[in-house]
């Protein structure tokens, strides 16, 4: 598995060292594979270059504790060269989406837009230990760059929440829809206190919550936990795609 992995890498290299590659954008197939890196790895790599590892991109990249996550380091500092990418890990307030849009393997795309339509959670009430369904329907009405359709769910004491993402890349216009799932088991993380949740569910410009991210538009709604029901810890689970690393709480 880690031959093929390692072979992988090697061809990708090949191709965005390619000049036609570069014009025909293949290399934005990557972009996920980079904010999943960057949602694991983004802290060892800001302690390696906080300590003034400087050199190449494989003395940099060789610091970090996985072969598979030397590689990908490594293809993404020779996409942009060791200076470029010390500068870019140098600017303030860095989250994985933007830092792959800074190594030029997450699209851009001035003029964007989207909007969502509409929002609805299955079961509207349950108790504890109950599946909820959250269905999203949204629209792009110009193609998307690097955007996020993204849930926050509040709890009704107004204070503890969580959230989730689904990455979207180079997404044209059309209407689409997406489905996250939770289940509501009381845990150390979260109480699931009873009483009425609120949902917003937002279609961002980059990584929604973040500095670099911008709310195209967002939708609220509710559902109720109930008395009763138990069950073993809780979960989270998306659409297809590539979680990003959003700071909603």
């Amino acid at each position: 598995m880690m031959m093929k992995f390692l072979a992988l890498i090697v061809l990708l290299l090949a191709v965005f060292n390619s000049a036609s590659a570069r014009k025909q954008n293949v290399h934005f197939d990557f972009c996920p594979t980079c904010v999943d890196f960057l949602n694991k790895d983004l802290g060892d790599l800001e302690k390696i270059l906080s300590g003034g590892v400087l050199g190449s991109c494989s003395k940099v990249c060789s610091l970090l504790p996985a072969q598979s996550e030397q590689a990908i380091c490594d293809l993404l500092c020779s996409i942009v060269g060791i200076d470029e990418f010390l500068k870019i890990f140098n600017e303030l307030n860095i989250d994985p989406v933007y830092l792959c849009e800074r190594l030029t393997v997450c699209p851009v795309k001035p003029g964007a837009n989207g909007t969502v339509l509409d929002v609805a959670v299955q079961p509207s009430s349950g108790p504890h230990g109950t599946t909820f369904t959250i269905g999203v329907a949204y629209q792009v009405l110009s193609e998307l760059g690097t955007a996020e359709i993204a849930f926050v769910v509040t709890d009704p004491t107004g204070t503890n929440g969580f959230g989730d993402a689904e990455l979207l890349v180079s997404t044209a216009v059309g209407n689409y829809n997406a489905q996250f799932q939770f289940q509501a088991t009381p845990s150390e993380g979260e109480s699931f206190p009873e009483g009425v949740y609120q949902v917003q569910v937002l279609l961002c410009d980059g990584a929604c919550g973040t500095k670099h991210g911008s709310t195209y538009n967002f939708l609220t709604t509710n559902f109720t936990i109930t008395a009763g029901g138990s069950g073993n810890s809780g979960s989270i689970t998306g659409g297809s795609g590539s979680g990003s690393g959003a700071a909603f709480y």
